[in-house]
């Protein structure tokens, strides 16, 4: 990270002229030693995105191939007060599963994904206001050195943009961070 820059002009020109997912690691910061031979523990945020799928695969061949533990967190974005309560609205002649619902299906689909590839897998549902402040918190509270993410990249004021919750990662979490950038 350079000032208030994210990603090289380099490391931006290839991820706009690229046609296929680009992993973008940025290291782990505040190490006093070097980075460990395996990563022990990786945390994923789930959204079902195609980003999110692209994250999950590297993470789940890392666990498959090196025994690394993926946590699959799913962040819901609401009152913790509202996302505790499971319900179902009526829509119609249609049901649409509530919140805690959603999160259920989306990990519990990652889950079973990730162990017919052969990782160890492990899920977590949490809430807050920001996805970003969620996902540096179950970093550090899980103690995991490796947090993979998922990233479509857009162009915002002329610069490459990974999404809110993906830059304050970046600039802000300890662990060893990679984004999985999948093209538009």
């Amino acid at each position: 990270q350079r000032g208030d820059r994210l990603l090289s002009e380099s490391v931006a020109a290839l991820r706009s002229a690229s046609p296929v997912p680009i992993a973008i690691v940025r290291r782990a910061r505040n190490l006093d030693r070097p980075l460990p031979g395996v990563f022990t523990r990786a945390l994923v945020p789930v959204t079902g995105s195609p980003a999110s799928r692209a994250a999950q695969e590297v993470a789940f061949n890392l666990s498959a191939n090196l025994g690394t533990e993926v946590v699959l967190v799913h962040v819901v974005s609401r009152s913790p007060a509202v996302a505790r309560v499971p319900f179902v609205v009526a829509a119609g002649e249609e049901f649409v599963p509530g919140v805690e619902t959603i999160a259920q299906r989306l990990l519990g689909e990652a889950a079973a994904w990730g162990e017919g590839l052969g990782a160890r897998v492990r899920t977590e549902t949490r809430t807050g206001a920001s996805a970003g402040d969620e996902i540096i918190a179950a970093a550090a509270e899980l103690e995991s050195d490796l947090v993979v993410m998922g990233a479509t990249v857009r162009r915002l004021s002329g610069r490459p943009f990974l999404g809110h919750a993906v830059e304050q990662v970046l600039a802000d979490a300890d662990p060893t961070v990679v984004v999985v950038t999948v093209p538009p």
